[in-house]
């Protein structure tokens, strides 16, 4: 079991806890129309309750599809996406629908123009740029990531590792591991769920590896999932030492005893809404409710991390699930 908790320290004195359970706000996937996104609506109802962290596209931050800073000031922590998500054709696991991509011009360019607007006061994870469009081989991706980071010291560094040609669907990490020391200046390492491998158990071998590389190479920074917040994967990736998921699985879905469900069911589950409550209330009360759910389930992954015991999560969730996390986790097992 390689799961770990960790404290990390931003350039500006806050001190981070993993895991990290940080939903993600995006514009790809929901109704945009002008500067007007369904986005505004999901971040206002959001606003009282994301106490921790959340990430936002730049992109988004760019063409004004979400607020200005001072109203994200809710968050102590803010990862600041590439936006390569919002111009891609790429469909994360949770998408539910295909929206065709309609985006505005984005580049590198433009990606450090957006970042620069945020003052060095806050506390900031920037992501590396990555674009589809243009690929590039490892060390050219780590020497670029490099030089956006060295330009804001006062930011926390999240470098994103993509696939190297456009034919790779996948990340070859035999090959990545030969840069494995050049990645001890990045504070976190990022990977797409969909890129880690074509298999669950696949994604799991492949983050235990590139973990394992980067305790052989004393490299602390924490491994970051991007596009996961299902919890069931966010637990089996834990066990596997990834520590920092985002996604848009809260907003797409509902939590319902640590399983993912359609929102439109979420209130013939739960008591206390019924089936006559009217869409709205049960979108919004799915949303709130999501959210303390994520920051429950960070803590419950810490006393899983202490006592290696999958019954940690039976407050919030039921027999099953536990059995078959126990399964999925010993069949991993047996097979590295």
């Amino acid at each position: 079991m390689k799961q770990n908790s960790r404290e990390i320290k931003h350039p500006l004195g806050l001190i981070i806890q993993t895991p990290l359970l940080v939903p993600s706000f995006s514009s790809k996937g929901f109704e945009t129309t002008g500067k007007n996104s369904e986005l505004q609506y999901y971040l206002n109802l959001s606003t009282p309750f994301i106490t921790e962290s959340l990430l936002i596209s730049a992109y988004d931050y760019k063409y004004k599809f979400i607020p200005s800073r001072k109203k994200l000031s809710f968050a102590s922590l803010i990862f600041i996406d590439s936006g390569g998500y919002e111009v891609s054709t790429f469909r994360d696991f949770s998408e539910i629908k295909k929206m065709p991509v309609k985006s505005k011009k984005w580049n590198e360019n433009l990606h450090n123009e957006t970042i620069n607007e945020w003052s060095n006061e806050d506390n900031v994870i920037i992501i590396s740029y990555d674009s589809d469009k243009s690929r590039k081989n490892f060390s050219d991706q780590i020497n670029s990531a490099k030089e956006l980071f060295n330009r804001h010291p006062n930011h926390m560094s999240d470098f994103l590792i993509k696939p190297e040609t456009k034919d790779e669907q996948t990340i070859n990490f035999d090959k990545l591991i030969r840069h494995i020391k050049k990645l001890k200046d990045f504070n976190i390492i990022g990977l797409t769920e969909k890129e880690a491998g074509d298999s669950m158990i696949l994604r799991m071998k492949n983050i235990l590896k590139l973990r394992n590389a980067l305790d052989e190479a004393k490299i602390e920074s924490p491994i970051h999932i991007f596009g996961c917040l299902d919890p069931i994967s966010c637990v089996l990736y834990y066990t596997s030492g990834a520590e920092i998921f985002d996604g848009l699985t809260w907003l797409r879905y509902s939590y319902y005893k640590s399983i993912a469900i359609y929102t439109r069911n979420f209130n013939i589950l739960n008591e206390e809404l019924g089936i006559n409550t009217r869409n709205e209330q049960v979108l919004a009360s799915s949303i709130t409710r999501n959210i303390y759910f994520l920051y429950r389930f960070k803590y419950k992954m810490i006393d899983f991390f202490k006592m290696k015991d999958f019954s940690v999560f039976k407050d919030i969730t039921n027999e099953e699930v536990i059995t078959v996390l126990e399964n999925a986790y010993n069949r991993f097992n047996r097979e590295v």
